[in-house]
């Protein structure tokens, strides 16, 4: 039998962890001061949507998502909404990528997707990059995406182990901050195969189209690797706004910033693939 002393101890062991766990609760439901429940919300909400694909591994349900800072549409091919790109245009630019790409944390209008398709009116833009997308899933969407040209803004992570839909991830979306991280955290942990992703081979295949644009960030650690390869990739900076603290992909000014240095680029894509268009 525990002593007395044993078992005030253990009373007021679990007594400090509740508390704590009411404390952190409390911060990431009221405060999130550093964004971890928008950011781990907002994944959830994203992987409950998430349907098989055969070619493209898997890709969102289309429909409108209200999510915690951003709105995103869906289409009915699969990718996300370009509001501001011309869909009667006779030439195709597709952006291919992972969450960079598709724009994690930002609304539709504030992608850089979206950005370049204001720059140039006479072109349409999709957007067919996903969050989780690795090399392989990129490479797969450039061949179920037939386009004119392509964008490819190539992420640290794109060379990890491939992320497969799983039954698992339709599952209630918790209500709680804590359980939220708890899911979220336990859902990304259990989507990645077992098997190397062959990131060279797919850039091997990249290069090879010489109607797609490859970009890196300079300081990535892909980079080096990448352009001591391939030295056409171009190197452009990182942006410098994020969405917070726990989010770091490029919150709508830092989209701004990706489509500046990418735009004299594309201007030379598009003379190069789309006759007649500026």
């Amino acid at each position: 039998m525990l002593s007395r002393k044993t078992r005030i101890g253990i009373i007021i062991s679990l007594t400090s962890l509740l508390v704590s766990i009411l404390l952190l609760e409390a911060v990431l439901r009221i405060a999130d001061p550093i964004g971890s429940r928008a950011y781990f919300s907002d994944q959830i909400i994203l992987l409950n949507r998430a349907i098989p694909d055969e070619r493209r591994g898997y890709v969102l349900s289309s429909g409108n998502y209200v999510l915690s800072n951003s709105t995103v549409r869906i289409e009915q091919e699969s990718v996300r909404a370009v509001p501001d790109t011309n869909m009667s245009a006779d030439c195709t630019i597709a952006a291919v990528g992972d969450s960079a790409t598709f724009g994690h944390g930002v609304s539709d209008v504030d992608t850089w997707v979206n950005r370049l398709a204001q720059q140039f009116p006479d072109v349409r833009f999709m957007n067919a990059g996903l969050n989780g997308y690795n090399s392989g899933n990129i490479r797969a969407t450039i061949d179920a995406i037939k386009a004119d040209g392509y964008i490819y803004l190539l992420i640290g992570n794109d060379a990890e182990k491939s992320v497969a839909w799983l039954p698992s991830w339709q599952t209630a979306e918790p209500s709680s901050g804590v359980s939220i991280f708890l899911q979220s955290t336990y859902n990304r942990n259990r989507a990645y195969k077992n098997e190397w992703v062959g990131f060279e081979e797919d850039v091997d295949a990249f290069v090879g189209i010489n109607t797609l644009l490859m970009f890196a960030i300079d300081g990535d650690r892909l980079t080096e690797w990448t352009i001591a390869r391939y030295p056409q990739v171009i190197v452009i900076p990182k942006w410098t706004y994020n969405n917070s603290v726990a989010d770091t992909h490029p919150n709508a000014t830092g989209h701004l910033q990706l489509a500046e240095h990418m735009q004299p680029y594309v201007d030379d894509l598009i003379t190069a693939v789309c006759e007649g268009a500026e």
